[in-house]
This record gives C-alpha cells, structure tokens and sequence, in this order.
C-alpha cells in the first residue's frame, strides 16, 4: 500500500494461525487459521475502490466464547469481535453471527470531497458508501443443537444459513493522513435483515481496512 492508514492503491494479505492448548484437562484444545486479502483501486485522482475478503476456521474443540475473537497480527481497533458490529458488517448487531467458520467481506468506495488547511495543518473530508456481508461456513455443534432442542426447542431453530448483509455511508475528517476520524451509519439488508438488527450508527478512528 502506498499509505498505510489511507492508501490509495496497493494490496495487503494477512494470514494468521494460532494454537491453545488446555492445560488443565477441560479438553479445550483447538487451533485456529484467519485469511484476508485487501485491495485498493484508484479511479481518477478523487476516487478509490477498496474491498476487503476474509474468512476464519476454528478447528478441534473450541470453547463457544471463543468463536467471535477474530485473529489478527495486530489490533486496528480496541477490540477484535465476530461477525456484527463496527468492525466487520456495520449495522448488524455486535456478535450476531458465530460459527466454527466464517467468511465475510466489505466493499466501500471512498471519495474525497475536499481538501483545506487549518492550523497549519492539512485537512480533508470525505466520503465513503460501503456494502458489507458475512455468513457462516461451519456451523457450531449443530448435532448436538438437534438433540439439545428435543428437550429445549428454543436452543435451535432449525433455519436455514444464509448471507447477512447491511449497507451504510460514512464520513471520514482527516487531518495530515495519519489522524483519521470515522462516523459511520448502516443497516442490516437482505433477507435475514429483521433478525440482523435495526441498524447502528458509529464513531471511531481510521478506516475499517
């Protein structure tokens, strides 16, 4: 990337694996891999495409409250959550989607507006319309779900997976590149949309990729 924080053209690939081993016999022993690759296309002089692809895989016996941490070579936000929330589908609810694995990938076309200097300092506004979508490629013990919900039906339902998806706008205030403030508003789409949430709106610090 030509900038790390506000690139305008290039790529980066992260892949990351880990390992835990249960130390004191609960049989927690599980290992995880994460993958994404992101890409940054220049239209014009005013006008970058960016998407980003990723997908995560837990393997062995993974504890459930272990399923949302996403894995990363290092933290971009305060938090690492799963699928939901304002660092992977904006709008869908926080954690809403969880499994052994998911994959899950934005899209935003990101527009400057203008530029201006303030305080001696270079500042610029801009826009950026995004589309994001996630879902679930393994899901979490569903055979021990089934027998579960004969006795408590409301553990499983029983519908079908599917792509969880929201749309949104944002507006980026950036002052010198390398101070990048965020707000950012989206909503859930798509056919799970009434169970995804009724939208979010947030106020963070840097790009979401």
């Amino acid at each position: 990337r030509d900038h790390e924080l506000n690139p305008k053209r290039g790529f980066c690939f992260e892949a990351v694996g880990s390992v835990t081993a249960d130390l004191n016999g609960n049989g927690h022993d599980f290992y995880r891999i994460m993958a994404s690759w992101r890409h940054f296309i220049p239209v014009g002089s005013r006008v970058v495409l960016a998407y980003c692809v990723a997908a995560q895989e837990a393997f062995g016996d993974a504890p459930f409250y272990m399923l949302q941490t996403i894995q990363t070579l290092y933290l971009r936000q305060i938090k690492s959550e799963g699928l939901g929330g304002m660092n992977t589908i904006r709008g869908v609810l926080q954690n809403r989607i969880i499994g052994q694995g998911y994959a899950w990938a934005n899209f935003e076309c990101r527009v400057r507006i203008v530029d201006f200097r303030f305080i001696k300092q270079m500042w610029r506004i801009a826009v950026n319309p995004f589309v994001d979508m996630g879902v679930v490629t393994r899901g979490y013990r569903l055979e021990e779900q089934k027998r579960a919900a004969e006795l408590y039906p409301e553990l499983y339902s029983g519908a079908k997976n599917g792509f969880h998806g929201s749309a949104g706008i944002g507006a980026k205030l950036i002052m010198n590149q390398n101070f990048i403030v965020c707000f950012e508003y989206g909503t859930p789409v798509g056919k799970l949309r009434k169970q995804d949430g009724n939208g979010a709106f947030y106020i963070n610090t840097g790009f979401l990729f």
